[in-house]
C-alpha cells in the first residue's frame, strides 16, 4: 500500500473555433518516497495502537506533606504564643511585684515562749500551822521545865508562894510569851519570804519569756522581710530572663521546623524520582513514537515532494487542463499534526 501525500485534479476545455486539442481531465498523484514508505505505515499503526490503549495516569503520590518534625515544631510555636512563654508566667509575680503585693512565699511564726512557774509561789503552807504549834510546844516545854526548876529553887530556899515567886513567875510567863510569839513570827516569815521570793523569780521569769517571745517575733518579722524582698528580686529576675528565655526557647522551635523542612525537601524529592521514573518506563512508547516521527521528518526535509504521477483521461466535451488544487494527504495531516 503506498500513502499518497497529495491529489491534484484538473479540468478545463477549449473554446469553440480553437484548433489542435482536444477536451479531457488530468489528475496528479504526489506520495511519499519508497524508503518513507514503511515508517509512515509504522507511525500510522503506532498511533492507532496507542490511542487505544488509553494516555497511562500516575497513581502515586505526588506530593510530601508537613512530617512529624514540622507539626511539632508548629505545635510548640502555637503553645509558645498561648500561653505567652516564660514571660506569661511570670508577669502575675511581676504584676504583683508593681503592686507591692503580699508575700506569697509563706510566713515564719514565731514560737512563744513560756516561763516555768513555781508551782507554790502562790500557795499556802498546809503544815505552816503543824510546824508553828510544834515549835510553840516545844518552846513551852521548855518554860515549863524551868518553871518547876524556878519552883523548886524557891521551896528550897523556904519562899516558895511569895511574891519574889509570883514575880520570878510573871516574868517567866512573858518571856514564854514573847518566845512563842517569836516562833511564830518567824515561821511565817520565813514562809512569806520564801512565796515573796518565789513570786519574784516567776515574774523574772515572765519577763525573761516575754522579751524572748518580743525578740522572736522581731526575727520572725525580719525572716518574713526578707523572704518577701527575695521573692520580689526573683520574680524581676525572672522577668528580665523571660525574653530572652522565649527567643531561645522559639530559635529551637524554628530550627526544628527548618530541620523537618530539609526533610520534607528530601521526600519530595524522592516523590520526583519516583514519578520520573514512572514517566520514563510509561511513556517510552510515546517517545519512541516521536522519535520515529522526528527521524521521519529529518529524512524527508522540508522540500521534499515525494514522486509525482500524471494521468490524462479525454473527455467527449473537449475540456482542457485548468488550475483547481485539492486538499492536502498524509504528510500535511502529519505536519499539521507536529510529527514531520
Amino acid at each position: 500500500m503506498s500513502i499518497f501525500l497529495l491529489k491534484r485534479k484538473a479540468l478545463g476545455h477549449v473554446p469553440c473555433g480553437s484548433s489542435g486539442a482536444s477536451g479531457g481531465s488530468s489528475t496528479t498523484t504526489q506520495e511519499l518516497p519508497g524508503y518513507a514508505q514503511p515508517y509512515a505505515q509504522q507511525i500510522l499503526q503506532t498511533s492507532s495502537d496507542l490511542s487505544k490503549s488509553g494516555v497511562p495516569q500516575y497513581q502515586g503520590q505526588t506530593y510530601a506533606g508537613a512530617n512529624g518534625t514540622q507539626t511539632g515544631a508548629i505545635q510548640g510555636m502555637t503553645n509558645l504564643a498561648q500561653s505567652g512563654g516564660v514571660g506569661g508566667q511570670v508577669s502575675g509575680s511581676v504584676a504583683n511585684t508593681a503592686n507591692n503585693g503580699g508575700n506569697n512565699y509563706g510566713t515564719v511564726q514565731a514560737t512563744q515562749a513560756t516561763a516555768a512557774q513555781n508551782p507554790y509561789a502562790d500557795m499556802s503552807n498546809p503544815y505552816l500551822q503543824q510546824m508553828t504549834s510544834a515549835a510553840n510546844q516545844e518552846t513551852t516545854q521548855d518554860f515549863n521545865k524551868n518553871a518547876m526548876n524556878l519552883n523548886a529553887q524557891f521551896a528550897s530556899n523556904g519562899a516558895f508562894g511569895g511574891s519574889a515567886q509570883q514575880n520570878a513567875m510573871n516574868d517567866q510567863n512573858q518571856t514564854l510569851a514573847r518566845a512563842l510569839a517569836n516562833n511564830s513570827a518567824n515561821i511565817y516569815g520565813n514562809a512569806y519570804n520564801t512565796a515573796s521570793q518565789a513570786a519574784s523569780n516567776n515574774a523574772s521569769l515572765a519577763t525573761q519569756a516575754s522579751l524572748a517571745n518580743q525578740s522572736a517575733n522581731l526575727q520572725a518579722a525580719g525572716l518574713n522581710s526578707s523572704n518577701y524582698n527575695t521573692a520580689q528580686g526573683r520574680a524581676l529576675s525572672a522577668a528580665g530572663l523571660a525574653p530572652s528565655l522565649d527567643a531561645n526557647t522559639l530559635n529551637q522551635l524554628n530550627a526544628q521546623y527548618t530541620g523537618g523542612t530539609a526533610l520534607q525537601t528530601n521526600d519530595q524529592n524522592q516523590l520526583n524520582a519516583n514519578y520520573q521514573q514512572w514517566y520514563s518506563q510509561n511513556m517510552a512508547p510515546y517517545e519512541n513514537l516521536g522519535v520515529l516521527e522526528s527521524g521521519l521528518s529529518a529524512a524527508l526535509g522540508n522540500g521534499a515532494q515525494g514522486v509525482t504521477s500524471s494521468t490524462q483521461s479525454a473527455s467527449p466535451l473537449g475540456i482542457g487542463v485548468g488550475g483547481a488544487t485539492a486538499g492536502a494527504g498524509l504528510l500535511g495531516s502529519l505536519a499539521q499534526g507536529g510529527y514531520l
